[in-house]
């Protein structure tokens, strides 16, 4: 008998808590171990503990209180000795905790996506720490903040058309940064009440990037080995940081979008792609015609099944964008990471549109 979930497998102590009395969690417990567990609370029924006792690491009133809560929702009583539920995180609690960890793993499995271009690396800038503030708006008022789309003439090329679509592109992305904002509220604030579709957007911001379980990598940091990432907090944090990045590339659109000056074989099939230096085998070597930048396919007005709607070109926009934040780390190919150029896209889509999810002709 072992603990599945990802959260959970690896760590002794907790696997210790599964078969042995004398190992429960209780109240004045201190260890990493109780960051997973209240990490788990969270994770599963959006229940919060007080930022000191996870800094200190420590099974506090607050961790108590929400293992009580978890515990009387699902009738977790001994039976043998008790008629109601404690505050113990003992071997039906953690067999609990880790049975719904595995479920919520695979709710949040990958989103499969059609291979896009490979991204490849520059160095991060230094962001405006500025982000749109206050709740996030009702379904019905988020078209006012994206604005009405603009009409691109038809004799613009790709790239032409791409910067049309960079305004709409930062509006999208400050929608998800004015979620992640209230998200953040919620969890650095225990005493607030649970904000109207909190949950779902933390449920989202899983399957896009997986689940909190540390430590991570940071993307905005040299290496894939960096382990940078350490709680909810700096997870919310990163994710901010990269749409923050994004904007600012957004607005430098009219400088950084490019048409192919010739065609690019390893990148025929996408939308766009982004280059910089240095340039890897099959790439064009850095010129006045293939500068740093993104690069805007034919294909990113029009493919085998019809013209490319405007949302696709929005979020296409957004993509190369996310890519050229540090494009060495955020690769199509990084599924359910930090650097995951495709959950930055995916999580976009789902804070305005409510999926996460868009056909080329949307």
């Amino acid at each position: 008998m072992s603990l599945a979930s990802e959260m959970f497998r690896d760590d002794r102590r907790l696997q210790e808590c599964l078969l042995h009395d004398r190992a429960h969690l209780t109240e004045g417990t201190v260890g990493p171990f109780v960051n997973k567990v209240q990490d788990a609370l969270f994770v599963i029924d959006g229940l919060r503990c007080v930022p000191e006792e996870r800094r200190l690491q420590r099974y506090g009133p607050s961790t108590a209180a929400a293992v009580h809560s978890f515990k009387k929702r699902r009738r977790i009583i001994n039976r043998s000795y008790q008629t109601q539920a404690d505050d113990i995180v003992g071997k039906m609690t953690i067999d609990a905790l880790d049975k719904a960890l595995v479920e919520k793993e695979r709710q949040c499995r990958p989103v499969v996506h059609v291979a896009g271009a490979r991204a490849k690396a520059v160095a991060s800038v230094p962001g405006d720490r500025r982000r749109p503030n206050g709740p996030l708006p009702p379904a019905g008022a988020r078209a006012a903040l994206i604005g009405a789309p603009v009409s691109a003439p038809s004799n613009l090329s790709p790239a032409g058309v791409a910067m049309t679509r960079a305004p709409g592109a930062a509006a999208l992305v400050n929608l998800a940064r004015r979620r992640l904002g209230a998200m953040m509220q919620f969890h650095a604030h225990p005493t607030l009440p649970l904000p109207p579709g909190i949950m779902p957007s933390f449920d989202a911001l899983w399957a896009c990037f997986g689940l909190p379980v540390f430590p991570k990598n940071s993307p905005l940091l040299p290496g894939q080995t960096n382990q940078a990432v350490k709680s909810i907090a700096d997870f919310l944090r990163v994710v901010d940081d990269v749409y923050e990045r994004a904007v600012r590339h957004l607005a430098q659109a009219n400088t950084l979008f490019h048409d192919p000056a010739g065609p690019v074989p390893e990148f025929d099939g996408a939308h766009a792609f982004t280059l910089t230096t240095p340039r890897k085998p099959g790439e064009p070597a850095p010129s006045a015609a293939f500068p740093d930048g993104c690069f805007f396919n034919p294909r990113y007005l029009a493919g085998a099944e019809g013209p490319v709607g405007t949302r696709k070109q929005m979020v296409v926009a957004l993509h190369e964008c996310v890519h050229f934040v540090q494009n060495d780390n955020i690769a199509d190919n990084a599924t359910q990471t930090l650097s995951s150029a495709h959950g930055y896209s995916d999580f976009v889509i789902f804070c305005a549109f409510g999926r996460m999810a868009i056909s080329d002709s949307e």
